[in-house]
């Protein structure tokens, strides 16, 4: 075990994140995100995820050794790089992250940053991750990219233009440090992950059902 959270709650008692699989094609998927505590309802104390929010995440102290520059998360790496290549670069060495099955703590998100800004560092970090994650997505990453802008210009145009400057800035970022990036590379094989050929809800009772 490499690291270890617990589920989070928004302030409304509704589930933040239960942890975060990574499916076959390289997208992540949030387990149980808006789900009540009953509506979710898990059979095992603990859970092996593809990797913990960095919201509320214990580490095994002697594994961060193991990483590319020996501390916890990149260097280069804030908001939405940060937990993702951390867990996932854990989970290809064969090591689990896990999630207690207990409301632990309550997630207060964005209350640092403005849409906007949010919406240029997700474009920013996912470039970047669609760089170092080895999976099949790289090979439609415009379609996905632009799947999200319109996601995010329906609910403000703002937010959307800013996506698309981060993600260039992404771009700009991998290339100028290709080599620094390239040590974190990941390769989804040996990830623990999700069948992504089904609704996300059949995702989380298949993969609690069959732990």
């Amino acid at each position: 075990m490499a690291t270890i959270g617990a589920i989070l709650l928004w302030p409304s008692g509704k589930i933040n994140t239960a942890g975060f699989l990574i499916d076959k094609v390289g997208l992540l998927h949030n387990l149980c995100e808006g789900l009540t505590l009953d509506a979710c309802n898990f059979s095992r104390d603990f859970i092996p995820v593809s990797y913990v929010s960095g919201a509320f995440t214990l580490f095994k102290k002697n594994y961060i050794n193991l990483l590319p520059e020996k501390i916890v998360f990149p260097s280069r790496g804030f908001m939405y790089l940060d937990d993702i290549i951390t867990g996932l670069y854990f989970s290809q060495l064969g090591f689990k992250n896990l999630i207690i099955t207990e409301p632990l703590a309550i997630h207060y998100e964005s209350l640092s940053t403005t849409s906007i800004t949010k919406g240029y560092l997700l474009g920013r970090a996912l470039a970047i991750q669609r760089k170092i994650i080895i999976s099949p997505l790289s090979q439609i990453t415009e379609p996905y990219k632009y799947a999200i802008y319109r996601r995010l210009s329906l609910n403000q145009k703002a937010s959307g233009s800013a996506f698309l400057a981060g993600w260039k800035t992404g771009e700009m970022e991998y290339k100028s440090h290709k080599e620094y990036w390239d040590g974190y590379r990941i390769n989804i094989n040996n990830i623990e992950k999700i069948d992504e050929n089904s609704s996300i809800f059949k995702r989380i009772t298949r993969f609690l059902s069959e732990r």
